[in-house]
């Protein structure tokens, strides 16, 4: 998503002795919110947007809006690999900064980028914050200062509707992004739903309130013409609620209505492996439904590249694909767009809720040997996860799997290593309750 913050990266110029870094914001008053991503690549006057007051906030300081409308900080600048100034490379976006937003006492985090196929704004309670330049590239000197510029702007907001449980509206949001499509020339080899219904999931994903958008099945509802359905999950500091939308072929698509999901769900918590530190989120939906849970697993011993692939045997689907890399580093390739743990509902309660029948050792292949470390003393950074307890809830019988993830091997870095703990849950609340306070509890 879109809001996953990834961890400071070493850029190129990591030696820059940096005086301070510039975000300049313009402000533009416009009703409506165009889904044109050519409306914000130059500072003139487009006969739609003129960007005018110019606000210079500085690096790690805040901005505080009129009539306190929103703040926004320049966090930090995540990674800049563009060519420096002057290069015969053309390369000018490979950039990325991370910036925290309040609003209305509702705090969020996005990172955003200016490379094509990133994501390049991010829209929260009927603002959208695009970004428009981060100057000056990378120089072979030293560069002395940065700025970064976002356009903001009033905009309809689909993942705000859903939060405020308007959900008519949210339909009509989705349906006016659909129309966009409708001239789209899509690409003769992929199938045209699945195309649409991709861009559609990213979509929400650039919504705050939106904390996942997965698509269930493409023309799965033999209706004329066929339906397909999406899972979305929207959350606020309070409440984290899923609603699966029916989208209807055509052209455009059309949306449906929303409805409870019916299925499976396997709750993905990262834990950061040398600092135990609680790092991201992602909650997957499956259709259909099992007894059982077992993980099968596709291992590929990484001679120079390997991976491994995780499966929900039952269900016969895919939940984990990370490579990995020998005197290197790999990544994960699914799933995409974790969440920070703060995106979700938190409990500052300072007690233990362990699984009762303990945990199990996921994707484990032959000759391998489990980390030293306590698994329980891992999963305490995880405690403050109200969605991990309701997890627990809803299956307290069932072992919690524990998968060790090194991207990193041989000479590996066990600062790229992560614990990732994986719940299963078959139950569908449309609100979190407090159903687990149920759980035996034990006291730190």
């Amino acid at each position: 998503m879109k809001k996953i913050i990834l961890p400071l990266m070493i850029f190129a110029f990591k030696e820059m002795k940096m005086k301070f870094l510039i975000l300049s914001v313009i402000m533009l008053s416009l009703l409506g919110c165009s889904n044109n991503d050519d409306l914000f690549n130059s500072d003139t006057d487009n006969g739609n947007t003129k960007y005018s007051d110019t606000i210079t906030v500085g690096y790690r300081q805040e901005y505080l809006a009129p009539g306190n409308a929103f703040s926004l900080q320049f966090d930090s600048l995540l990674h800049d690999w563009r060519a420096p100034e002057g290069s015969p490379v053309n390369n000018d976006k490979d950039v990325k900064v991370r910036i925290s937003l309040d609003i209305n006492g509702q705090k969020y985090q996005t990172a955003l980028s200016l490379l094509d196929g990133e994501q390049q704004y991010a829209i929260a309670q009927g603002l959208r914050f695009e970004l428009l330049a981060v100057e000056p590239r990378p120089l072979a000197e030293p560069a002395a200062d940065y700025r970064i510029r976002l356009a903001v702007r009033e905009c309809e907001d689909a993942g705000q509707y859903l939060i405020d449980g308007k959900f008519e509206e949210a339909r009509k949001a989705i349906d006016n992004w659909l129309k966009e499509t409708e001239d789209w020339v899509i690409p003769a080899n992929v199938h045209a739903s699945a195309y649409v219904l991709e861009k559609l999931t990213g979509w929400l994903e650039y919504h705050l309130a939106v904390s996942d958008a997965q698509v269930l099945c493409y023309d799965c509802i033999k209706t004329y013409p066929a339906q397909s359905e999406i899972i979305i999950s929207y959350s606020n500091q309070s409440k984290y609620e899923y609603k699966t939308l029916d989208i209807q072929s055509g052209s455009p698509m059309q949306t449906g209505g929303f409805h409870d999901f019916d299925g499976t769900r396997l709750l993905l918590l990262q834990v950061d492996y040398t600092s135990n530190r609680f790092e991201a989120v992602k909650d997957l939906f499956f259709p259909g439904k099992s007894d059982e849970f077992s993980v099968a697993e596709k291992y590929q011993s990484p001679g120079d590249f390997g991976f491994q692939k995780l499966y929900y045997k039952e269900l016969e689907q895919l939940f984990f694909y990370g490579t990995i890399i020998w005197m290197g580093r790999g990544e994960i390739l699914y799933p995409k767009n974790w969440n920070i743990p703060q995106e979700y509902p938190l409990t500052a309660q300072l007690d233990i809720v362990v699984p009762k029948n303990g945990f199990e050792w996921a994707g484990v292949k032959e000759g391998w040997q489990p980390p030293s470390e306590d698994v329980k003393s891992v999963w305490l950074s995880v405690m403050p996860s109200i969605l991990a307890r309701e997890f627990l809830a809803a299956n307290p019988e069932e072992k919690v799997k524990v998968y060790f993830y090194q991207p990193s091997v041989g000479v590996g870095d066990p600062g790229d290593w992560k614990w990732i703990f994986i719940l299963r849950n078959q139950f569908s609340p449309t609100e979190y309750s407090q159903s687990f306070f149920t759980i035996d509890r034990h006291p730190l």
